[in-house]
């Protein structure tokens, strides 16, 4: 049976029932060093592209940058991970442990295995 547009937004706004803060807190925290970490990892590739061989440190930058932007990428699943857990009714309660759960539950080495596994696959595909 399928479930009609209607029904999944009264199910999600059930899930966002008495907990809109936690989930702006959530949101915010996820967004800001998403940002921080993505924004770095881009700069360091910027940098390394338009190194002119004078420097050893811009040798060095674009695995820096690709580091800081696998980081930034585990943070934005840490937020899916976070309201997918509220959607089932398993929340954290504290909205910064939330925010950081691939890495505060265990689940960074499957997900890094899962990572590198669709990049590979995504590669060869192309």
């Amino acid at each position: 049976m399928a479930v009609t547009r209607k029904e999944l937004k009264d199910n999600a706004k059930q899930s966002l029932l008495g907990n809109w803060g936690w989930a702006i807190i959530v949101f915010l925290i996820t967004a800001i060093i998403f940002g921080i970490f993505t924004g770095a990892g881009h700069w360091l590739d910027e940098t390394y592209i338009n190194y002119d061989g004078t420097n050893i440190f811009y040798q060095f930058a674009s695995p820096i940058g690709s580091i800081l932007l696998w980081i930034g990428s585990f943070i934005g699943l840490s937020r899916n991970i976070a309201f997918l857990e509220l959607r089932d009714d398993q929340k954290e309660e504290k909205p910064y442990m939330a925010a950081f759960s691939v890495f505060t539950e265990n689940r960074f080495g499957p997900e890094l295995i899962n990572f590198v596994l669709v990049s590979i696959f995504t590669f060869l595909w192309t």
